[in-house]
């Protein structure tokens, strides 16, 4: 008989799980070992819900649930927190400390995630759930033999929305350094303000294309995208604070499925993940960006070395069903433990 998982989100998380949660829970569907349910509770009472699940994970919730919470215990249910970042210098960030303390596991993203709640004082049993992309579902939009006779086509995907001004800073400080340089980049970014294209667009030998923003979880669309613009770089720079350093490494998925190379801040899960000169490129301040980028315009095979390291280990390591595998493993394992 399969073993019933039900996740737990409140609000405005939806969007959240679809991008994180969704694929883990369709590859584990598949494997049939867990029926999973989904609901979106806002403040509504789970207890009705509680005695009909073996195991049940809270995603990103903030709202005390605490009656559904000590049913589930009492009961001998199996009981997780899932996290994707470090949210506790929010104003919600009590709520969120109150609800771990009450579950029986922690889940994070990435190790750095796990010491960051670790130092902060929450003395659970923690569980590192490391992201994935579902390779077989998405590697078929990649194009093949795209050629570029343009400029160099560096993009920018998304992410550090919790402090776009730094981010436009950022990337228009590389793409000034770059212009300087007198070397032609056309940028390509997604959803961006048109006073950001415009700055862009002032600087000599620097183009963009300011694409209408593609939600990550419209699948589809999204990753054709990606695979159908001719890129030769993604760029990732991000802040050097709490929240990115909890993050995962999305980028350098998304990227290297399509074997294109990343040039990323030298921070957080991506200085741990990305070998230098092997799967990607790091850099720290403007200078260094465009250093790197330069280097990946003058050197074309170093460029595809970079990318095939890249895809090769995103499809070794990142691959949906893997990540499901060793999912499932340790909810069957917490499972054995509450029965002894």
């Amino acid at each position: 008989m399969k073993k019933r998982l039900l996740f737990v989100t409140g609000g405005c998380d939806i969007v959240l799980f679809r991008m994180n949660i969704g694929w883990i829970t369709e590859a584990m569907e598949e494997r049939g070992v867990f029926q999973v349910d989904h609901i979106d509770c806002g403040h509504q009472d789970l207890s009705p819900l509680i005695p009909e699940y073996d195991v049940i994970v809270y995603y990103r919730l903030i709202s005390q649930t605490n009656s559904a919470i000590d049913l589930a215990n009492s009961l001998n249910k199996v009981t997780c927190y899932l996290i994707d970042d470090f949210l506790l210098e929010q104003e919600y960030g009590p709520n969120i400390v109150y609800l771990m303390n009450k579950v029986d596991y922690v889940v994070t993203s990435t190790p750095l995630l796990r010491q960051l709640y670790e130092s902060s004082g929450i003395n659970k049993s923690f569980y590192v759930k490391r992201d994935g992309i579902p390779v077989k579902k998405l590697l078929p939009y990649k194009s093949e033999n795209q050629v570029n006779t343009g400029n160099f086509r560096l993009a920018w995907l998304g992410g550090c929305a919790h402090k776009t001004s730094i981010f436009f800073n950022s990337i228009i400080e590389v793409m000034t350094i770059l212009s300087n340089r007198k070397r032609g980049v056309h940028l390509i970014c997604f959803g961006k303000p048109a006073d950001f294209a415009n700055t862009i667009s002032s600087l000599p030998f620097i183009s963009i294309d300011n694409l209408a923003f593609i939600p990550f979880y419209d699948e589809a669309r999204y990753y054709m995208t990606i695979s159908n613009l001719a890129i030769d770089a993604v760029i990732c720079r991000v802040p050097y604070d709490n929240l990115s350093l909890g993050k995962a490494e999305a980028k350098f998925m998304e990227a290297g499925l399509y074997a294109i190379p990343l040039v990323c801040s030298r921070y957080g899960i991506y200085k741990e993940v990305i070998e230098e000169g092997v799967t990607g490129l790091l850099a720290d301040s403007g200078e260094e960006f465009a250093d790197k980028i330069m280097l990946l315009m003058d050197n074309p095979t170093l460029k595809n070395n970079l990318g095939k390291n890249a895809h090769n280990k995103v499809v070794k390591e990142y691959d949906i069903e893997k990540r499901a595998r060793e999912f499932e493993e340790f909810l069957l394992q917490c499972l054995n433990e509450k029965r002894n």
